[in-house]
């Protein structure tokens, strides 16, 4: 199994009674005259950062690749190493490389172990290993693999190296052979370059690792170790456009094709997803790293191919699609809450909020909202809900709702005539009795009304509603009394229930006395 490391050197030198010497770049950043005064002894120190690098063994020597070693040193728990070293040469090119141990990986926390074919590199001159720290990782690694390719291809080593670096330090926005970097995951950190290049790897890592999730492989399998041999293949002729020379199909691993944004647009994604999981700790949010994540996306340099153009790994404002509940609709009872949210980048986190109603939490990184919201004991009236979705670069979108609360049924207003009224008829045909009333809902609207005779016998009895306006109905059914011999007085009772919109009811008695 694999996993990639990532170095970090300081070097104190100690020189005896010599002058440092200097690497003279003109103005356009060929090599112009160099001086050299080699020192007595060097002590090479640093720190293997990639979650700790523990017995890992790191290698100093000249460069090309087969001129002396230098020197070499174990890390320990903590990553770290120092190499005791021969003198260096200012003007002269030096390259660093880390071989086994194992490493804690930066997006799954799997500890993983280097295998005998896994290795780190980076070329740097004399002259940074006596002022600067260096650091080794998966991008010097590709860059002195580029450098490499140059000068199999016939170019000086130096101008090799000046050109490799000049691109790999225009992609990330830095020079990736001094710069420090800081874990992610180990806490709270500043912005600066050292967590931009944290959070970069992190997102290698994080790419690595949905690769092997998307595969379905066990933890570990599809790690940044792998990927990187795939990518040495492609960096070999100096492009990175996801072909090995020579060979017109594409570079994968496993199921991911390589292609000219794999290094561009992917890493960007996915060092934006990597801010969303629980193993970032960094404190940094996407707005904080936008700038540095787009400028790696959109870079355009001969590091890659003129076609296709590059694209940025926010394409637009995330797609929200709400289906309940619906603008200016009455609810009762329960709230039901369906949508989804959409994005090509992905989404980071989907919400819905109101100012009245306490509403659930949704899950970072879930994509859809369904569920239902007890609103029984909310008062009656407006309600605004917004559902709010951003995407994994920190872009937001909104759906502004507004809905009504109505938990109030209708009141039955001037009943004519008024409940309990007396008739003494005695005539020689049956008889009736119209009553009229209206029906006032002030929420969804008033719907129907139903009349129901209780005595002196049990039927369902018809009745009618007009509507007036929004929120009144007229209303009207009959009472009917036949004719006894002799005539007797007869108490008629009823229950009449109305409805609004929502089905919200309300019952009341009514009676009407008839002698007839």
């Amino acid at each position: 199994m694999h996993l990639f490391p990532m170095v970090i050197l300081s070097a104190s030198l100690l020189m005896a009674s010599c002058k440092a010497s200097n690497l003279d770049l003109s103005s356009n950043g060929q090599a112009g005259a160099l001086t050299s005064a080699p020192t007595q002894t060097a002590t090479v120190s640093g720190t293997a950062v990639d979650g700790f690098i523990d017995q890992g063994e790191v290698v100093l020597s000249t460069f090309p690749p087969g001129a002396a070693v230098l020197g070499s040193a174990t890390t320990d728990t903590s990553g770290r190493f120092s190499i005791q070293t021969t003198p260096i040469d200012s003007a002269a090119l030096y390259q660093l490389t880390l071989t086994g141990g194992s490493s804690i990986d930066f997006a799954s926390g799997y500890s993983i172990s280097l295998s005998s074919l896994d290795s780190l590199s980076t070329i740097v001159t004399g002259k940074t290993l006596l002022s600067s720290p260096v650091t080794i990782t998966i991008m010097t690694t590709l860059m002195a693999n580029q450098a490499q390719g140059m000068i199999n291809r016939g170019a000086a080593p130096l101008a090799s190296f000046q050109n490799a670096l000049g691109l790999w330090s225009g992609l990330l926005g830095f020079d990736p052979t001094t710069t420090p970097v800081t874990d992610p995951t180990a806490g709270p950190e500043s912005m600066g370059y050292p967590a931009i290049y944290g959070l970069i790897l992190a997102g290698f890592s994080q790419m690595a690792m949905a690769i092997g999730v998307n595969d379905h492989l066990s933890p570990g399998t599809s790690n940044t170790l792998g990927l990187l041999s795939v990518l040495n293949s492609d960096i070999s002729d100096g492009v990175l456009d996801g072909l090995k020379p020579g060979d017109p199909n594409p570079l994968t691993y496993y199921t991911y094709t390589l292609t000219a944004d794999t290094l561009r647009k992917d890493i960007a994604d996915s060092t934006l997803e990597f801010l969303w999981g629980d193993r970032n700790q960094s404190g940094l949010a996407p707005i904080d790293v936008s700038g540095s994540v787009n400028a790696l996306a959109l870079d355009s340099s001969s590091l890659f191919p003129g076609n296709p153009l590059p694209t940025l790994p926010d394409p637009g404002s995330p797609l929200i699609t709400v289906s309940s509940p619906v603008n200016n609709a009455y609810y009762n009872n329960t709230l039901p809450l369906v949508a989804t949210a959409s994005d090509a980048l992905g989404i980071g986190l989907f919400s819905v909020t109101s100012t009245t109603l306490p509403l659930p939490v949704n899950p970072p990184g879930s994509t859809s909202i369904q569920t239902g919201v007890d609103i029984l004991g909310i008062p009656d009236g407006p309600l605004t809900t917004v559902f709010s979705a951003e995407n994994l670069a920190g872009t937001v979108s909104t759906q502004t709702i507004s809905l009504s609360i109505d938990n109030t049924a209708p009141t039955l207003q001037n009943l004519s005539p008024i409940s309990a009224t007396s008739y003494d008829i005695c005539g020689s045909t049956n008889y009736s009795v119209q009553v009229t009333g209206q029906m006032v809902d002030t929420g969804s609207g008033p719907s129907r009304i139903q009349v129901q005779e209780t005595a002196p016998v049990s039927q369902a009895i018809s009745a009618y509603s007009t509507v007036v306006n929004r929120t009144t109905s007229n209303v009207s059914f009959y009472v009917f009394a036949p004719v006894n011999s002799p005539c007797k007085a007869v108490t008629f009772t009823y229950n009449i229930t109305v409805y609004d919109a929502l089905n919200n009811q309300r019952t009341i008695p009514y009676s009407m006395i008839i002698a007839n």
